[in-house]
C-alpha cells in the first residue's frame, strides 16, 4: 500500500503522509484576512435544499416544505414560495428540470408541473404508476422520469403517461439488485440518476447503468464487469459526447461510441485506490465546460476530464464547512450550491484568479481522518517514541490550528535521531500555474531545514532552506521552484514537471540535539503559490 511503501523509503526518518485533497487562496501578505479570502455567499440559511434549477432569470428551490424561487440576480431578495396549497402535488421536493417555460418536479407520490401560472399533477390517479419520482430529463418530445419502481414517460405533446416497470434495484438494507421493488418492499430505487443523449434515448441508473430506447426498450445494462468500478451509482453528467459516472467506488467515463465493441466500455477508471484507502466517495457530479464539479461526502473538488487531472479546491471546501451538499449547478460566473443549509455560491472568477492553493491547515477536524496511515497520537518507530497531534492552541498567521510532532532522540541512535521528515501527498494536484511553495514552521530550538519534492517519475528535487534560529516563534518558509536543484541519484528526465509532484517533504534536523532530548516541530499554513515579481 502506498502509505507503507513510503515508510520504508525513508526510514530511518519517519513519513508522516497525509492525503491532501482539495485547494485553497493566499494573497501577496499572509495576514488571516487574505489566507481566509471571501469565495462564498450564503442565502436562506437554515433550509434544507434537495435539488436546484436555473430558468432564465430564475434559480428553484426544491425543499422539504415546498417549492422555492428566488431572482438568480438578486437571490438576496424575499423568496416565492409554493406549497401544497397553490397546487403543488406535494411539499417534500425530490427532483426539478427546467424544460423551456416548464418547471418539472419530483415528489414522492408522482410529478408536477408549473407553466408560470398553474400547476399540472401527475400520480395514480391519472395513470402514472406508484412511486417516487427521484430525476427527471426531458427531451424534444418526452419527459421522462426516474422512479423508485421504473421509469416512465410523459408525451410533452399529449400528455400520454407510459409505464416502464422494472424489476430490481438498490436498497441499504439488502445491497444492490436484492429485491423487487414491485412486490411492495418500498425500500428499493430503481431509478435516481437520469440523462437523456441526444439521439433520445435515456441512460438511468441506481443499481448499474442501463441504456433504454425512446420506446422503452433495454437498450443494454453495464456493470462491474464492463469496468463499472461499483454497482451503486450515485450521479451522472454529460461531457460533451462523453458520459461520467460517479458511484460509490469514485469515477468512471463510459465510452457510449464504442460501449458495444469493447470488453470494459468504462474506459476509465478514477479514484476507485481513494475509495478503498478514505471512505469519500463522489456523492454528485456536474459538468461545466471541461471540468466536472465533485460533491464528495466530505469535500468540494474539481477534475479536468481533458487533461485528467484533479484541480483541488480545499480553501472554498473548508470554507462551506461541513455541510452537506445535495445538488450542484453552474452559470457563467458562479457555482450554484444546495446544502443541508441554505443556498450557497461560489464565485468561480475568485478560485481561478487565487494567487495560491492549499495543501495543508490542519483548521479542519476532519484532516485527522484522512491521514494515511492513520498517526496521531502516541507511538513508536525504532527506537524512537513519537506523539503526533492537531495543536489547536496555535496556528500560523492567528490561525487556530497547526500540526505538532514531538520525539525523543534515542541514544543509541542520536545521529538519526536529530532528523525528522514530515511529508505531504499532493498527488494528482496540478500546481503548473504556481512558482513555488510557501508554509509556516516553528521549533523549540534553532533547525536546519530542507524541502524536498518528489515526482511520480521518481526524481527527487531539493532546496536547501538553511537554518532557522527563531525558537518557539512561527517563520515563513518559500520556496522557490526555479531555485529547486535535482537530486543526481534520481535522475529521470532533468525536468521538474509540477502537474506531477506526488509528495512535498520537510526535512527538520538539528544537528547539536542530545540523547534522550525532547524536539517539537509544528507545520502549518502550506500552499502552492505564485510569488511577487521584483
Amino acid at each position: 500500500m502506498k502509505g507503507k511503501n513510503i515508510v520504508r523509503n525513508f526510514l530511518p526518518c519517519l513519513v508522516l503522509t497525509l492525503l491532501v485533497l482539495a485547494s485553497s487562496i493566499l494573497c501577496a501578505d499572509v495576514s488571516e484576512q487574505n489566507l481566509k479570502p471571501k469565495l462564498w455567499d450564503s442565502y436562506l440559511r437554515g433550509v434544507v435544499i434537495n435539488k436546484l434549477a436555473i430558468q432564465g432569470e430564475f434559480i428553484w428551490l426544491g425543499t422539504n416544505e415546498g417549492l422555492m424561487r428566488l431572482s438568480i440576480n438578486d437571490p438576496t431578495g424575499t423568496p416565492i414560495k409554493f406549497t401544497k396549497s397553490d397546487g403543488l402535488l406535494d411539499d417534500d421536493i425530490q427532483a426539478l428540470c427546467a424544460d423551456g417555460d416548464l418547471l418539472w418536479i419530483g415528489l414522492n407520490n408522482g410529478v408536477s408541473c408549473y407553466d408560470g401560472r398553474t400547476f399540472t399533477n401527475y400520480s395514480k390517479s391519472n395513470g402514472l404508476m406508484e412511486g417516487a419520482v427521484l430525476a427527471i430529463g426531458a427531451s424534444k418530445r418526452y419527459v421522462w422520469l426516474g422512479m423508485d419502481t421504473g421509469i416512465a414517460r410523459i408525451d410533452k405533446a399529449t400528455r400520454q403517461i407510459a409505464n416502464f416497470r422494472r424489476y430490481g434495484g438498490w436498497t441499504p438494507e439488502a445491497g444492490s439488485g436484492a429485491v423487487n421493488p414491485a412486490a411492495g418492499s418500498g425500500k428499493a430505487i430503481y431509478c435516481d440518476s437520469l440523462l437523456v443523449a441526444p439521439d433520445g434515448t435515456v441512460w438511468h441508473a441506481a443499481f448499474n447503468l442501463t441504456h433504454t430506447s425512446e420506446d422503452g426498450k433495454v437498450l443494454g445494462v453495464y456493470h462491474c464487469g464492463h469496468g463499472l468500478i461499483h454497482s451503486r451509482i450515485l450521479s451522472m453528467a454529460w461531457v460533451g459526447n462523453e458520459l461520467w459516472v460517479a458511484s460509490i467506488g469514485g469515477l468512471n467515463r463510459f465510452n457510449v461510441e464504442k460501449r458495444d465493441e469493447l470488453k470494459h466500455p468504462f474506459d476509465l477508471r478514477i479514484g476507485s485506490d481513494f475509495h478503498q484507502t478514505v471512505p469519500n466517495p463522489p456523492m454528485r457530479i456536474v459538468a461545466d465546460g471541461e471540468i466536472l464539479w465533485v460533491a464528495t461526502k466530505r469535500d468540494l473538488t474539481r477534475f479536468d476530464t481533458k487533461r485528467l487531472r484533479w484541480l483541488e479546491c480545499r480553501e472554498a471546501s473548508t470554507q462551506l464547512g461541513q455541510r452537506i451538499i445535495t445538488d450542484m449547478l453552474p452559470d457563467k460566473r458562479y457555482l450554484w450550491v444546495a446544502t443541508n443549509d441554505g443556498l450557497w455560491r461560489l464565485d468561480k472568477k475568485a478560485l481561478e484568479n487565487s494567487p495560491s492553493e492549499l495543501i495543508a491547515d490542519y483548521e479542519d477536524r476532519r484532516l485527522s481522518e484522512i491521514f494515511y496511515p492513520p498517526i496521531l497520537g502516541e507511538f513508536k518507530v525504532g527506537a524512537r517514541k513519537f506523539k503526533v497531534s492537531i495543536d489547536d492552541a496555535d496556528g500560523a498567521c492567528g490561525t487556530s490550528n497547526s500540526l505538532r510532532v514531538e520525539w525523543t532522540v534515542p541514544e543509541e541512535d542520536v545521529a538519526h535521531g536529530r532528523t525528522h521528515t514530515i511529508a505531504q501527498w499532493v498527488e494528482f494536484v496540478d500546481a503548473t500555474r504556481f512558482d513555488g511553495i510557501i508554509f509556516f514552521v516553528k521549533a523549540k530550538r534553532p533547525a536546519v531545514i530542507t524541502v524536498r519534492i518528489r515526482e511520480r517519475n521518481g526524481e527527487v528535487w531539493n532546496y536547501g532552506v538553511g537554518e532557522v534560529k527563531a525558537v518557539n516563534e512561527w517563520v515563513k518558509v518559500v520556496v522557490p521552484f526555479e531555485e529547486m536543484r535535482l537530486d543526481e541519484n534520481h535522475v529521470v528526465n532533468r525536468v521538474l514537471e509540477l502537474a506531477q509532484i506526488t509528495t512535498i517533504e520537510v526535512v527538520f534536523t538539528f544537528p547539536n540535539a542530545k540523547a534522550n532530548e525532547s524536539l517539537v516541530v509544528w507545520l502549518d499554513e502550506m500552499r502552492y503559490c505564485k510569488l511577487p515579481t521584483n
